[in-house]
């Protein structure tokens, strides 16, 4: 299976953008490896349309 990958430009608030990268920060100290912020905002918006 192929995933499509598409660039999209968005604007997020300060707050909002505090809090991607507190889960970011999260998900880097249990896993040992670098995440992206754009991995955590996939993830996030993954989660939260199911």
């Amino acid at each position: 299976m192929i995933k499509l990958v598409r660039r999209v430009t968005v604007t997020l608030d300060d707050e909002l953008i505090k809090k991607i990268y507190n889960i970011q920060a999260k998900e880097i100290t249990k896993s040992q490896k670098h995440i992206s912020f754009s991995n955590v905002i996939n993830l996030q918006l993954k989660r939260a349309l199911r």
